[in-house]
């Protein structure tokens, strides 16, 4: 099955260094985290703020200097509150190449299993191994690439080491429910522009209207509507980032066909109009 709609397929990094880095702070058009997978291993730290991160429907409390670990395919999302993180992406096959050592272990842990733990907190071995590869992504200091393929080794040292990670696929009712929800979120991510009922997304999921309402509620701590609307002015900030059309065109395209509408949704996720969000991002 593919979802593609909200599957990240970018080439990370370059070829030779398969990593990406961000920084995001308040005002970057993807300062909120809409509902995404990709098959790469994520980091995040937090810098400053909290950082509530849902990962397949379970909710993380982040705090500044917590460091999040966020296995590949695990549908994620999150909403920072007064927040500045950093987000590292490792393509970790394509980054160790050849790797023989540990090879089994390392297979479970990238193809069939999850982190068991995905919250490290300042002091613990596995948040300062993190917080280096960040400083080194931050300052690229000559011979950079090598420190972060080091500490990357060294974490995935310490998960074999205390075992932290688990078959996931051992769960029915977990596997089921992750594939419901890819299911509405790749029908909103690739419906977004035109109306969507709340009938087509439980359709879609295999529920009923007032099933699946329960369902994504507790899966994506928002109701199907209020997420359709956030994901919208998401996609809305991306295009004023680029500068290139009118706020009333990148309504039109994003799904909202009354302009005031699209003004209020925008002040009520931004708390500001699209005219001083454009003018900010200038």
């Amino acid at each position: 099955m593919s979802f593609s709609a909200f599957h990240e397929q970018k080439f990370r990094g370059s070829f030779d260094f398969p990593v990406e880095f961000h920084y995001v702070e308040k005002g970057h058009p993807k300062y909120e985290m809409p509902f995404h997978w990709h098959t790469e291993f994520e980091f995040v730290l937090v810098l400053d703020g909290c950082f509530k991160l849902s990962l397949d429907g379970n909710e993380i409390a982040l705090k500044k200097g917590d460091v999040a670990l966020i296995p590949g395919n695990v549908v994620h999302g999150g909403n920072p509150e007064n927040c500045i993180y950093e987000c590292i992406v490792l393509d970790i096959p394509c980054l160790l190449g050849e790797n023989k050592v540990c090879k089994n272990q390392l297979y479970d842990i990238l193809n069939s299993r999850s982190a068991t733990i995905n919250k490290y907190s300042a002091g613990c071995k596995i948040n300062r191994l993190a917080d280096g590869m960040f400083e080194a992504m931050e300052k690229e200091y000559l011979g950079y690439e090598l420190t972060v393929e080091g500490l990357l080794l060294q974490i995935l040292g310490e998960l074999i080491k205390d075992n932290c990670y688990s078959n996931v696929q051992d769960t029915a009712n977990y596997s089921k429910r992750t594939y419901q929800l890819k299911k509405a979120l790749e029908f909103i991510h690739t419906n977004f522009n035109r109306t969507i009922t709340l009938s087509e997304l439980a359709d879609e999921s295999g529920m009923s209207p007032k099933y699946f309402c329960r369902f994504f509620k507790e899966m994506v701590n928002r109701t199907p509507i209020d997420y359709l609307n956030f994901y919208r002015i998401e996609r809305a900030c991306q295009v004023i980032a680029q500068g290139d059309k009118s706020i009333t065109e990148i309504a039109l395209d994003c799904g909202f066909g009354d302009l005031s509408y699209f003004i209020k949704t925008f002040k009520k996720h931004k708390g500001i109009s699209p005219k001083q969000y454009q003018k900010s991002i200038k």
